[in-house]
């Protein structure tokens, strides 16, 4: 009896022991699974008033850029999703490139764009008036749309002309570094002008020189040989 006891004993705190490390692997699990959801709560975020225009457009600076705005009438390049409101359909999206202030694009756009600079992103909030009005542009945009444009300025120029203005400020900063004069046209100051001088001259100039397209040394006589 008292062996049937213990062993009834026995089996009673292995019971309890499993009981007892079910329930901390519970607790455990519990106390993980509250600390997750604490920590993958989303801070919240302060809400960005709207800056307004005159015209009624409102747009919000996502992110500044850097350097100059565009002026009217320069090549402008953008990456931009347009959007229709209240439902937020995405009716167009992509690279556009257009100059500013010369009507390529909507009102509300060209608007928005001028007082961006290179690098920055901004969200247009774009009335009837300065988008399609109230003839809209079937069968994407209905008439009196709302729009919304995220814009993304990459750059004020064309490439080349950003290349060539990227070259300029690196040399100004060289020379000036180097105490080097400004002086563009000296091939000894400025590399590029070297280039100049190796076209080769045209006829006419070798014609005025006295001279002609064809090598200007003169050629020997042959002399004749005496017949028999």
């Amino acid at each position: 009896m008292k062996r049937k006891t213990a062993m009834g004993g026995s089996k009673k705190r292995r019971a309890n022991s499993s009981r007892n490390n079910a329930e901390e692997a519970a607790n455990a699990e519990g106390n993980l699974s509250e600390k997750q959801n604490i920590q993958g709560k989303p801070k919240s975020r302060a809400k960005v008033a709207p800056c307004s225009t005159e015209s009624g457009l409102q747009y919000v600076e996502a992110k500044a850029g850097n350097g100059p705005n565009p002026k009217h009438g320069q090549n402008v390049f953008i990456r931009y999703k347009g959007m229709i409101m209240p439902n937020g359909y995405e009716f167009d999206s992509g690279t556009l490139q257009f100059h500013l202030g010369k009507g390529e694009v909507i009102a509300g756009l060209d608007e928005g764009v001028a007082t961006m600079r290179p690098g920055g992103m901004r969200k247009l909030l774009i009335p009837p008036h300065l988008g399609y009005g109230s003839s809209g542009a079937p069968p994407k945009i209905p008439p009196n749309a709302v729009l919304v444009f995220d814009v993304d300025l990459k750059r004020i120029g064309t490439r080349r002309e950003v290349a060539e203005a990227r070259e300029n400020a690196q040399w100004a900063a060289f020379s000036k570094k180097r105490g080097i004069s400004e002086d563009w046209a000296d091939e000894k100051t400025h590399p590029g002008a070297a280039n100049k001088k190796r076209n080769p001259k045209s006829s006419e100039q070798m014609s005025s020189e006295g001279g002609s397209g064809a090598s200007s040394t003169p050629k020997k006589k042959r002399k004749k040989e005496p017949t028999a």
